[in-house]
C-alpha cells in the first residue's frame, strides 16, 4: 500500500509516473525488509522473552496482528509530503488514545525538498520531540 501511495504523491507532487513494476518492485523490496528486519528483531529478543501469544510462526516468519494500545497508551503516526513545485517538505503528526480518539495534530513545512528517506526521517525526528515537549509517556509510533 505505501508504494501505492507513494507512486500517487510522486505523480501529484513531482509530476512523476512509475511504472507498475516500478511499484511492485518497490513494495517488494520494502517488504523483504521488513521481514529482515522482524527476523533480526526476533532472534534478539528470543533470548530475553517470547513471542507474543498475538503473534503465529510459520516457516521461519513472525506474522504479528496489531493491537489496539493498551488504555494507558497513546499512537502517534507521522507522514511526510514532497513538493518541488514549492520546494517543501509538509509533516503531519497525529496522536490518538486506545479508543482511537483524536488527542492532537501538528502540521509543519520546511524547506528545501529532501529525498523521502530523509523526509520521513525528519518526521519521526520532529515527533518525538513533539511528544516530549507535551510531556507525553507511552506513546507508540
Amino acid at each position: 500500500m505505501w508504494s501505492i501511495w507513494k507512486a500517487r504523491n510522486l505523480k501529484l507532487w513531482q509530476q512523476v509516473s512509475d511504472s507498475s513494476v516500478t511499484v511492485l518492485e518497490r513494495a517488494k523490496h520494502l517488504l523483504e525488509g521488513w521481514r529482515s528486519a522482524n527476523r533480526r528483531q526476533n532472534l534478539t529478543s528470543q533470548n530475553n522473552i517470547s513471542i507474543t501469544p498475538s503473534a503465529s510462526q510459520h516457516n521461519g516468519d513472525v506474522n504479528f496482528k496489531w493491537r489496539k494500545p493498551t488504555r494507558e497508551r497513546y499512537k502517534c503516526n507521522v507522514d511526510a509530503s514532497f513538493s518541488n513545485t514549492i520546494n517543501k517538505v509538509g509533516l503531519g503528526m497525529c496522536i490518538r488514545d486506545s479508543d482511537g480518539n483524536h488527542v492532537r495534530s501538528k502540521t509543519m513545512w520546511f524547506t528545501p525538498v529532501c529525498s523521502v528517506d530523509v523526509g520521513e526521517t525528519l518526521g519521526l525526528h520532529h515527533a518525538i520531540r513533539w511528544i516530549c515537549e507535551l510531556k507525553l509517556t507511552n506513546v507508540d509510533f
